[in-house]
């Protein structure tokens, strides 16, 4: 078997226990290996050959061992078990399938649908106030994901390494001043400092924060709505922080350089790339927004993208 398929295997004691079926004519329902009774799956407390020695079968179904509307437990196994018969009898029903239901993390058995399964399964923890700065309707994934590490400081940044290396002199390498942290890096650093200001004279973000939280903070009320004015904002923040990211890098690990004023160029493309390539319609995206950031005016974006093809 392959890799994927044995670890899949291995994920089955885990969904066992929130399957539990629900008889209605007993012809689909294991009568050992299926959980249907108060005690889970029979096949937990009898062993196949006590199964066996009883006169039953491993392959049983529900209505193969009810008969004449009764059962009857060996002696043996009651004694053993008394709790097998404390189970009301199920009342089969040859006009009702059996039907498999999902027992939630609460116990609650409700009837089996991938959405619900995925909810109840998922971990989910209070949302966070900056959510909307990060994850928007028409985000650039890549831009939010490396936001999103930064605002919660999980980007790897020379301050973290250090832990690793005490004895090394971790430098910027935007400035070469200090360590790059996440504060100093956004946007504190005298280059991503002069980038942010730029990107920000452009797009209209009238911020006077210093600190990176303190920031963070304060665009989360800068950045509440749905203009065309305020998901530039987003793009154009979620931009400046990927491409600072990006440019630090290169300079770290491939010698590379590019210039403020480059990087805030960089930033403004990705806009304007966006903003031809938008779907839907945000309130204001007027003429004269498609004018400032240089997309088509007068005609549909595909009817754009087919031009150029041509």
């Amino acid at each position: 078997m392959s890799w994927s398929w044995r670890n899949l295997i291995r994920l089955r004691p885990y969904f066992r226990i929130h399957f539990c079926s629900k008889v209605g004519n007993g012809a689909n329902t294991f009568m050992w290996y299926d959980d249907w009774h108060s005690l889970g799956a029979l096949s937990y407390v009898l062993s196949p050959r006590e199964i066996a020695s009883a006169g039953f079968r491993i392959s049983d179904k529900v209505k193969d061992v009810i008969s004449d509307i009764s059962w009857f437990w060996p002696a043996e196994w009651l004694l053993i078990i008394p709790q097998l018969n404390d189970y009301q009898l199920p009342k089969l029903d040859p006009l009702v399938a059996d039907k498999v239901l999902w027992r939630e993390r609460n116990g609650q058995k409700v009837e089996f649908d991938i959405q619900h399964v995925w909810k109840d399964l998922s971990n989910y923890d209070q949302k966070v106030p900056w959510v909307h700065i990060v994850w928007f309707k028409q985000c650039i994934p890549r831009l939010s994901f490396i936001l999103w590490l930064a605002i919660q400081e999980r980007l790897t940044t020379q301050d973290r390494m250090r832990f690793w290396d005490k004895n090394k002199n971790l430098k910027c390498s935007l400035c070469n001043i200090q360590p790059d942290s996440h504060s100093h890096l956004f946007f504190e650093c005298n280059y991503s400092s002069l980038v942010w200001k730029v990107v920000k004279d452009k797009v209209g973000i009238k911020s006077n924060s210093h600190g990176w939280k303190e920031l963070i903070e304060e665009l989360q009320v800068l950045f509440k709505g749905k203009s065309i004015q305020i998901f530039i904002m987003k793009i154009a923040f979620a931009a400046a922080v990927y491409f600072i990211w990006r440019e630090r890098n290169c300079r770290l690990f491939r010698k590379g350089k590019t210039d403020e004023m480059k990087i805030a160029l960089n930033i403004f493309e990705e806009i304007r790339l966006k903003l031809i390539g938008l779907k839907g319609e945000f309130l204001g995206f007027d003429n004269d927004v498609k004018t400032k950031w240089g997309v088509p005016v007068g005609k549909k974006n595909h009817d754009f993208f087919n031009d150029q093809r041509n």
